[in-house]
């Protein structure tokens, strides 16, 4: 056994590896602009930064992960461009004031968790997605600050 560490500065994530000599190597990775690449497996390391709008689309062409740090306002949430068997979290985290209506568009089909947005005051939602055929299949969750 052994235990690879390295640090990647452009996005400052910390790899770990702790495999067999054998079955791992450093040169079975690479990184370039944000993303990682493991044997043609692409895994994104970075939540994008959204700005709130109305309505706030996200294009999950490049990113799956997104945060909206201050949501100010009524807003539906749409993900443009998801392939079957995408999947990522949406962070809309509601400014002080709070009491908007924020839906999520048509596109998300199935709710797993029977829990709404909640658009009190300064409440963080996660919205977890996964794009199953035709269906985005969500559920959502939240953290009061």
């Amino acid at each position: 056994m052994y235990s690879l560490r390295k640090n990647i500065t452009e996005c400052g994530v910390e790899i770990l590896f702790d495999n067999d000599e054998d079955r791992v190597s450093p040169q079975l990775f690479k990184y370039s602009n944000g993303t990682f690449q493991f044997d043609n497996v692409l895994i994104n390391d970075i939540f994008q930064t959204v700005t709130f709008v109305n309505p706030l689309v996200l294009d999950a062409t490049l990113h799956k992960d997104f945060i909206c740090s201050s949501v100010t306002g009524n807003t539906t949430v749409n993900l443009t461009n998801a392939t079957n068997g995408d999947a990522g979290l949406i962070e809309l985290i509601i400014d002080i004031v709070g009491g908007y209506t924020v839906t999520l568009g048509t596109m998300f089909t199935k709710d797993i968790s029977g829990v709404a947005i909640n658009t009190t005051a300064s409440v963080d939602n996660f919205i977890s997605w996964r794009k199953v055929g035709t269906d985005i299949v969500y559920s959502v969750a939240q953290v009061q600050s």
